[in-house]
């Protein structure tokens, strides 16, 4: 019971100060351009009767997709809806994480890394983040892969207790339906099914019957709307298309998610911008000579106030790699930590070569230490590691790291306000953005389709009109994957009565602007079939042009 009740105080710390970082941050994540406004849109062209992968092109799992359109459906079409869903995600997670942690580390250690772990993922107000990131398909897999791998644990510990494993298959099943980056993740849940202890067959049955009722559940429905399989097999080959594209290969490159040349010259300083502040901490803590353990506890946070960056442990999933080989079969004889090791490898996939808690990391970074710290306190049991000190670098990491991203909220002061929410951006963004929202609301009908390039469904949920379900973004990487001549020839079936041009600059994927630098052939379609109506520039620009 004490124990219990400890549990219970650390958790009601973590709430309060995740409720305390929720305040400044609401409605400053995502982006008003870039991945979010697929997030808000499509769900709604859902609820109107479009089916994903025949008349929304989709990438992902249907899972998050077809959850929100239910949520919009219960509470209403807002983004205070997806906004409150991406807070009870973020409580879900902070609690996850220390729930897991704290069953291989200390209480307090586990709190410090909870705390680290909602000042990247709440605090941080750009596209990777727990409350409107990206892609909520990354948000509900990452969810449901943590409650997959607790009960996955709570399974080992009782394996009399059947229902954990049903439930953590069940989340699995979820997890998968969400973002198919978890599918490697199955493997482990195999592992589970194997090894901790002989099923009957109707205990089979049921285990296979958890993990595919989502996907069954989901496709089901899809199928039953009028879904048909050649429509997926068309969604199958497009996105093996973009997989092989030269920009998507360039982006991943940018990222981290492909190896560089420049990879382990990253990996090494930033282990060694790492490790040194962390060495003197434990140093300092060690020895007994008290003016002498304060100097060196003060330079340690010194260091540390000056290298650590959104890149201090990139070198976390190759670290973690190559500690479980040479740990494996210490790992063999601890079931629990095995599964811990081998559900943090099949995720890290996507962030091996580079992990950053302004991307993809943001998801990932809190279970990688976890596992990390968890193998090396198991390895050096008798030496008795000071998880205190590890602590307090955490916590010192966590006040660092989530000031930096407080500070970048200064940028995005600025609200775009519609009946539908309301978003904050940068100053420039927002006031154009907020003039073409009117200038739609008050020029064009609602039957009317707006369709904005390179990206811009955001600016059709805010407005309630229809953008192109199928090529509603024209980033560098869709202009490869689908052939101007192709987009050519769809827009002059479905003639939309507007289509809308922007500035944004899509460095990331090679080519800098639209029409400048990329989709010639589709921009001077535009130009020969459309005409130029309005300019709308307030250091942002939009150039809008209405079908002849």
């Amino acid at each position: 019971m004490k124990k219990v009740n400890t549990d219970l105080k650390y958790l009601f710390f973590i709430w309060i100060i995740l409720f305390l970082a929720i305040i400044p941050t609401y409605a400053h994540h995502g982006h008003l351009l870039i991945d979010c406004g697929r997030e808000v849109y499509y769900p709604t062209q859902i609820l109107s009767g479009e089916i994903l992968y025949k008349d929304i092109f989709n990438i992902y799992g249907p899972f998050s997709y077809m959850f929100n359109a239910f949520l919009f459906k219960v509470f209403g079409i807002s983004l205070n809806v997806l906004y409150i869903a991406g807070c009870v995600c973020a409580f879900c997670i902070a609690s996850l994480i220390y729930t897991i942690s704290k069953q291989f580390l200390s209480r307090f250690l586990s709190f410090a890394i909870t705390i680290f772990t909602i000042a990247i993922g709440v605090l941080n107000s750009n596209l990777f983040n727990f409350i409107f990131p990206y892609s909520y398909a990354m948000l509900y897999g990452f969810v449901t892969f943590l409650a997959s791998v607790w009960l996955l644990f709570k399974y080992q510990q009782n394996p009399e207790k059947i229902y954990s494993l049903y439930l953590s298959v069940f989340f699995a099943g979820v997890c998968i339906t969400s973002k198919y980056e978890f599918l490697p993740y199955l493997l482990v849940i195999l592992y589970a099914v194997l090894k901790i202890k002989p099923l009957k067959l109707k205990q089979y049955y049921f285990t296979i019957l958890s993990l595919v009722f989502m996907p069954i559940f989901c496709f089901g429905i899809l199928f039953l709307q009028g879904l048909e399989w050649k429509d997926l097999v068309l969604t199958a080959l497009t996105i093996k298309r973009m997989a092989q594209s030269e920009t998507l290969r360039y982006f991943y490159h940018m990222q981290g998610v492909y190896f560089n040349k420049r990879t382990f010259g990253v990996l090494i300083l930033n282990f060694i911008k790492t490790i040194i502040p962390l060495g003197l901490l434990f140093w300092g803590f060690a020895i007994k000579k008290r003016s002498f353990s304060i100097s060196l506890i003060i330079f340690a946070l010194f260091l540390m106030i000056f290298s650590i960056n959104p890149a201090s442990f990139v070198f976390l999933p190759i670290f973690t790699f190559i500690l479980a080989l040479v740990s494996f079969k210490a790992l063999k004889e601890n079931p629990k930590l095995l599964i811990l090791v081998l559900s943090c490898i099949t995720i890290d996939l996507k962030v091996f070569w580079g992990l950053a808690t302004l991307n993809y990391g943001v998801f990932f970074a809190s279970f990688l230490l976890i596992t990390v710290l968890a193998v090396i306190t198991k390895r050096f049991e008798n030496e008795n590691i000071n998880q205190n000190a590890l602590g307090i670098y955490f916590l010192v990491v966590a006040v660092i790291l989530g000031w930096q991203n407080l500070t970048s909220l200064n940028i995005k002061n600025n609200p775009i306000k519609s009946e539908r929410g309301q978003i904050y951006s940068s100053k420039e963004l927002a006031s154009s953005t907020q003039d073409l929202i009117n200038y739609i609301n008050k020029t064009t009908q609602k039957t009317d389709t707006v369709v904005i390039f390179p990206e811009g469904p955001f600016i059709n949920f805010l407005t309630n009109r229809k953008s192109d379900n199928y090529y509603n973004s024209l980033i560098p990487l869709y202009v490869e994957t689908f052939g101007e001549n192709k987009l050519i020839e769809h827009f002059k079936k479905t003639k939309p009565e507007y289509i809308i041009f922007n500035n944004w600059n899509t460095k990331d994927y090679y080519f800098e602007h639209i029409c400048n630098d990329y989709a010639f052939s589709f921009c001077h379609f535009v130009a020969e079939n459309y005409t130029q109506k309005k300019i709308i520039d307030k250091g942002f620009r939009y150039l809008i042009f209405q079908k002849r």
